[in-house]
């Protein structure tokens, strides 16, 4: 089940472009999947995504042309395949059985063979890459090129390497002087500028004190800007594009 729900939403995401929580979220089977198995889920999802550069790069190494139409989404079976090969230190064996039984769940049940041929070529040619050529493989030319040119090569692969790491989620306090009880609960730490910053995995709307808005996300850097105006007593603050709205609430 876990897979199936990945598959579902790697699908929507790289097909009909929704966002990734969105598609995560509203799929119609993800309560009855596990905290477990939704975690899992999820992880799978969001590695084959963020690694699709150099995942897409194996698979049209096996690969005379890639499948087109419909069958393009046994694309989809074979990233996720790929990604608990690589990526998620999953068996082998486990990788391909499971992404074979998606075949006929994605009613793609003839290209059972090439995903199997595709994913144990994969597996048995298997090495090391460096993060470095993982990374490289990751970000498409024309981009990676406009990187170097603005903050030379050294820079551009530092930004290239770092787009494939986990981003940590940021919050901002109801109220300043309780960021350190909200570091403490949700196993964080408090920044220079009181943005809570947490690894914490798991869904932001089932985290202590989401619900009772008690804090909200926020990105740290964009804290800055309504600490900057100083004292706005009596006066008017338009906020422009305001949306989710981090910033109106500091202000309030």
């Amino acid at each position: 089940m876990p897979r199936r729900v990945a598959y579902d939403v790697l699908c929507q995401v790289l097909g009909k472009k929704r966002p990734l929580d969105e598609a995560f979220n509203s799929h119609p089977h993800l309560e009855k999947l596990s905290p477990k198995a939704k975690a899992f889920s999820r992880a799978l999802v969001t590695s084959s995504l963020r690694h699709k550069g150099f995942i897409d790069h194996l698979i049209d190494a096996c690969l005379d042309k890639r499948p087109k139409g419909a069958a393009r989404d046994v694309l989809n079976i074979m990233r996720l395949g790929v990604a608990q090969l690589y990526f998620m230190h999953v068996p082998p064996h486990a990788a391909v059985n499971e992404a074979l039984k998606l075949a006929p769940y994605a009613k793609l049940i003839q290209y059972k063979n090439l995903i199997n041929a595709v994913l144990r070529r994969i597996d048995r040619e298997k090495q090391d890459f460096p993060p470095e050529e993982i990374a490289r493989k990751n970000i498409p030319d024309w981009l990676y090129e406009s990187w170097v040119n603005a903050y030379g090569e050294e820079t551009a692969l530092d930004i290239a390497i770092g787009h494939l790491k986990e981003a940590p989620l940021d919050i901002t306090p109801k109220y300043a002087d309780e960021a350190v009880i909200w570091a403490k609960r949700l196993e964080g730490t408090v920044l220079a500028n009181g943005t809570v910053r947490t690894e914490i995995g798991g869904r932001i709307e089932e985290l202590d004190g989401y619900g009772n808005g008690s804090w909200w996300v926020q990105d740290a850097a964009a804290s800055h800007p309504v600490k900057m105006l100083g004292d706005i007593k009596g006066k008017t603050v338009l906020d422009l594009c305001a949306a989710p709205g981090g910033k109106t609430m500091q202000l309030a």
